[in-house]
């Protein structure tokens, strides 16, 4: 308070050498008011004169001053000056925080570092509020800070496989998980002796397919005469695999799946 109430001393001080414009010593009297308030004015000492602004409330305020010489007063001359009293170091003693600008749901913060529960927010752009509040009963001003909570996806697990024949997806057959082994049985009996395509894609416990996976295989009549075909010219073309690798000696007479030319063969 007492850096304060010199600061306004010296303007006073100023203020009476401003309106002095004869000698020093023919000034016979000094006089002053705060904030236009004339009714109350009151005497000045010699300058440099001290005046006690200690009652007056923080803010801004006037003084005025003038001096007698041989019974003519100066024009006044009037001055601005702000109260602002010394605070005492503050402590925190209260923290509060809103999300997205609700102060009504504003919720009480513990001590710094403190925990903010945003589990049941929606996934997005959101901003955070904090205030503080010190010993002195005075609050801080707001301040904002904006994050983004991320969407959190649960892992997906393969709920059902879906396969067809010949680009018909109209016909895709869904076979559960839980129902699989680790053969799955296809239904070929409709089809032509000739080229076909199996197309087969997965879909995850949360809806959503998979690529599309394709691949040739032909279907073909059991051999009758336990020989190689006779329209085949290669010798490779007439090598015939089982599904677990071994070679055959001819086309094979029994219904099942094997491989010839690197491409899965029904016999039916």
């Amino acid at each position: 308070m007492a850096l304060k109430m010199n600061r306004l001393l010296t303007v006073c001080s100023i203020l009476i050498g401003t309106v002095a414009t004869m000698g020093q010593n023919s000034i016979t009297e000094r006089e002053y008011w705060i904030d236009q308030q004339i009714a109350e004015k009151q005497t000045l000492g010699d300058s440099p004169a001290e005046i006690d602004v200690s009652q007056l409330p923080d803010g801004l305020h006037s003084v005025t001053v003038r001096v007698n010489d041989n019974n003519l007063w100066s024009a006044p001359v009037t001055k601005f000056f702000v109260k602002t009293n010394a605070v005492a170091a503050a402590n925190i003693t209260e923290r509060e925080c809103w999300i997205d600008q609700l102060v009504a749901e504003k919720q009480t913060l513990g001590d710094s570092p403190a925990e903010i529960d945003v589990s049941q927010l929606s996934d997005g752009l959101h901003s955070l509020t904090v205030r503080v509040k010190d010993n002195n009963n005075l609050w801080s001003a707001p301040v904002t800070k904006f994050f983004v909570k991320p969407r959190v996806e649960t892992a997906a697990t393969i709920a059902s496989y879906g396969y067809w024949i010949d680009d018909d997806m109209e016909q895709i057959k869904t076979v559960p998980t839980m129902a699989l082994t680790d053969m799955v049985e296809i239904d070929v009996t409709a089809l032509s002796y000739s080229l076909h395509t199996l197309s087969w894609a997965v879909c995850d416990s949360k809806g959503a397919w998979s690529v599309i996976l394709t691949e040739e295989f032909e279907v073909v009549p059991p051999s009758t005469t336990g020989v190689h075909d006779s329209e085949s010219s290669h010798a490779e073309q007439q090598c015939w695999y089982t599904l677990d690798g071994r070679l055959l000696k001819c086309q094979p007479s029994e219904n099942g799946v094997y491989v010839r030319n690197n491409r899965k063969v029904i016999v039916k």
